[in-house]
């Protein structure tokens, strides 16, 4: 009866033995889905994370490239808007040259003028002292061929 009453003894040992390491087999394996389950989550919150990091790099490229396109269109405006300022600028000028062009030109023909007039004048004073010179001559010797021709050479002087 002893034997059987330590027979069953150690059995129930035995079992309580079994069922203790069932328990901790199923606490072995709770902790380690819950440690999986952890770096689930904790792979998932990383992901995320690298997600949102790579998102608002992108967000800031973009930025940044529409801030460069924004300067660089700026800078082209500036460019143009000073190209046509020296377009301007240069047809001002060649309008000044022009109009400068027009008064010499009209200077020039007037001072031509000027000078063919004056030639008429100094021809129609050498004409008039020849013939002045002809009148005094023939008043003091009528006809004289010499005469004629000392005032001939004394205008031409």
């Amino acid at each position: 009866a002893e034997r059987a009453s330590r027979r069953a003894h150690a059995q129930a040992e035995e079992e309580e033995a079994k069922k203790d390491a069932t328990l901790a087999q199923l606490e072995a394996a709770r902790k380690l889905e819950a440690a999986q389950t952890e770096l689930k989550e904790k792979a998932r919150r990383q992901a995320e994370e690298s997600r949102q990091r790579a998102e608002a790099a992108a967000e800031a490229r973009r930025a940044l490239e529409q801030e460069k396109r924004r300067h660089a269109e700026a800078e082209q405006r500036q460019a143009e808007q000073r190209a046509s300022q020296a377009r301007a600028e240069r047809e001002a000028l060649e309008a000044q040259l022009a109009a400068a062009k027009t008064r010499a030109e009209e200077e020039r023909a007037e001072a031509e003028e000027a000078l063919h007039s004056a030639a008429l004048a100094r021809r129609e004073e050498v004409r008039q002292r020849r013939e002045l010179a002809l009148l005094k001559a023939a008043v003091r010797k009528p006809s004289d061929e010499a005469v004629l021709r000392r005032a001939g050479s004394t205008n031409a002087g």
